[in-house]
């Protein structure tokens, strides 16, 4: 008990491998538990890892006082009777969540039990727009009556009694989605804490949407990653969790992809919008046309409302650094995109100067073209090309500063533009691990192809399988769907400053 009392003291101070012994000390135990309730040897393994997720991730308001072994056992029971009422498909109760989330805990298991409910209500909540999420965290977290909500929302009982409605039936559908267990840790991963076998987290059992498909009617057009709906003077874009590489949709999908692509673009937007406006509306669902409201589970966290523009047919690349394919062409001509570079550059180098290297747009399923800014003259004229590289340079300056600070290097990366009213905006995705080249800081080293917060960890595997980029394309391995979605959740941490999940 002394043992474990420093061990829990060490790993609350942020020591893994204390943690990781008390992993060791414990699986069994946890096991154990589980196994009784399960009763499936396969799902008894994934709900004990997310039981240890679970524990690391409360550590830090665990109380020395208490028993640990008692409080890890609740964790584990409470994540196996989860598992259980998604496996029976029960219908998710958020009065009984509630009930649960207000009662006067007079025991470890009762404390638990009601701070574990409240987490859910909270995270649930985090899909609401704004106003109902201040409605529903007084009337569900803080038992306000329906009087009391009139009075400090300023609101009729009508209307109080409109937003809990709405709020309860969306409550309800995301509850039943995290009772089901499937959560994703923070930073730091089993993976990185515990080397014993067990995959780090349960991203391959968690749904990927692929393919936006509405009730609405007929899809205007599907890219390589979102799915598009006309909406008249509008756009609804939905980014699904396909991935591509080399110009060619893959088979398999990546975990939260979709939510991770949404998310980092709209705070970029939003970010740069003192450079060049861009077509964002807003990507609240509540506040989407009514005749979209039927598919708000499609649509939350993965979507945006836009405005319709000419779109320019040209991909305008910006490079900090020489990588990929870049640096291919360097080592052998001495130019990237037959623009000529100084002699002596290593791989990864930073460049001198940022350099713009257009392409064509390419329909799905063909390849973009590396085209010369001569090229791209001729076809959109000198004037709005001029604009237009000078607006990337200076998005790429102001992104670089930004990602430097959350300790990240941006190495390249591509804007599409469009056209509203004769303006220049920015349009379709910004700064994403799909269209940018991200490294870590503290890991950057020239002369080599550093670690990446992108999709090079996808690239890098179907070259090593010999692949020939044409389609179609094999299958990821679970592995390397795994460690790519970690990557993206890990650039969305960094640049927003917040989990997304």
């Amino acid at each position: 008990m002394a043992n474990d009392k420093a061990l829990i003291s060490r790993a609350q101070s942020g020591d893994e491998g204390a943690f990781a012994d008390l992993m060791r000390a414990y699986y069994a135990f946890v096991y154990a538990i589980v196994i009784e309730i399960v009763n499936n040897p396969h799902d008894a393994e994934e709900i004990v890892q997310d039981t240890f997720l679970n524990a690391y991730r409360g550590l830090t308001q665990y109380e020395e006082q208490t028993k640990f072994r008692s409080w890890l056992a609740t964790i584990a029971r409470n994540r196996a009777l989860n598992w259980l009422r998604a496996q029976k498909m029960d219908t998710v109760s958020i009065n009984e969540v509630k009930e649960d989330a207000l009662q006067i805990p007079n025991t470890l298991d009762d404390q638990l039990i009601r701070d574990e409910q409240r987490e859910l209500i909270r995270r649930a909540m985090e899909t609401l727009s704004q106003k109902d999420r201040e409605i529903a965290h007084s009337y569900y977290l803080d038992g306000a009556s329906y009087d009391e909500l009139t009075r400090t929302h300023g609101l009729s009982y009508k209307a109080i009694a409109f937003r809990l409605s709405r709020a309860k039936q969306r409550l309800t559908k995301r509850l039943q989605y995290l009772l089901t267990g499937l959560s994703v840790p923070p930073a730091t991963t089993l993976k990185q804490i515990y080397s014993g076998g067990f995959t780090a987290m349960k991203i391959g059992t968690v749904p990927k949407i692929t393919a936006g498909e509405l009730s609405i009617g007929t899809l205007a057009s599907r890219g390589k990653v979102r799915d598009l709906y006309d909406l008249g003077d509008e756009l609804l874009i939905i980014s699904t969790d396909r991935i591509s590489a080399f110009d060619v949709v893959l088979p398999n999908g990546v975990p939260y992809k979709g939510q991770i692509l949404t998310g980092l673009s709209e705070f970029w937007f939003d970010y740069t919008k003192s450079i060049v406006d861009n077509h964002i509306i807003t990507t609240d669902v509540s506040q989407y046309p009514d005749v979209l409201q039927a598919d708000t589970e499609v649509l939350e966290g993965r979507s945006m409302l836009v405005r319709k523009a000419n779109r320019i047919d040209i991909e305008c690349v910006v490079r900090g650094y020489i990588a990929g394919t870049a640096w291919l062409e360097y080592k052998q001509d001495g130019t990237v995109c037959g623009e000529k570079l100084p002699a002596g550059l290593t791989e990864s180098e930073r460049l001198p100067a940022p350099i713009f290297t257009p392409s064509t747009k390419a329909e799905q399923g063909a390849h973009d073209e590396n085209i010369s800014i001569a090229e791209m003259e001729e076809t959109i004229g000198k004037d709005l090309s001029d604009k237009i590289i000078q607006t990337s340079f200076a998005l790429f300056e102001a992104a670089s500063e930004h990602a430097e600070k959350a300790g990240i290097i941006l190495c390249d990366t591509k804007f599409e533009f469009g056209l509203i009213d004769g303006q220049l905006i920015l349009i379709d995705e910004v700064f994403t691990p799909d269209s940018s080249r991200f490294w870590p800081k503290d890991e950057y080293k020239p002369g080599g192809s550093p670690p990446s917060f992108d999709k090079q960890y996808v690239r890098d595997y179907l070259s090593d399988v010999g692949w020939n980029k044409e389609p179609p394309a094999p299958e990821l391995p679970a592995d390397v769907i795994n460690q790519t979605s970690e990557k993206y959740l890990e650039a969305y941490r960094l640049i927003v400053g917040q989990e997304l999940l």
